[in-house]
């Protein structure tokens, strides 16, 4: 079991400060309570989680966009490998503690060549093939 710990004292919205995978939630109070009548009560306890949906969908999605510069790098890139990143597009995706690069790319690129006959407007479309409520979107772009 995976252990995150943190103290808290009062009631509230609480984000874990290493947020974790696990099984379980276990909540625990320690020390004297200020009043005995009501000592240690729990009035409600949730818990929440804000999956990548990618991730989650990983083998089901699929992309489309204007077609790549080359074939290293499709718009597909962008929706595999997505716990292997690179943090730009020139630099390398590093896949273990040993600095291990990687033998694929983690990043789509095209031009404005190939984006003229289409305006010079870069469209992506994923489809999640079933609907979700959906409150972020993250969009890196490496200029």
């Amino acid at each position: 079991m995976t252990k995150c710990s943190q103290a808290f004292f009062d009631g509230g919205f609480f984000k874990l400060t290493v947020p974790t995978t696990g099984k379980y939630i276990l909540a625990r109070r320690e020390g004297d309570a200020f009043d005995t009548e009501h000592a240690y009560m729990w009035m409600e306890i949730r818990a929440y989680q804000t999956p990548n949906l990618f991730i989650e969908l990983a083998g089901t999605l699929t992309i489309s966009a204007p077609a790549p510069i080359s074939n290293v790098w499709p718009a597909n890139n962008l929706i595999t490998n997505l716990s292997q990143r690179s943090a730009g597009m020139d630099r390398p995706i590093l896949i273990d503690a040993a600095s291990t690069q990687a033998t694929f790319k983690s990043c789509y690129k095209t031009n404005s060549s190939i984006l003229s006959p289409l305006g010079h407007k870069l469209t992506l479309t994923v489809d999640l093939k079933q609907v979700f409520f959906v409150h972020a979107f993250l969009f890196v772009a490496d200029v």
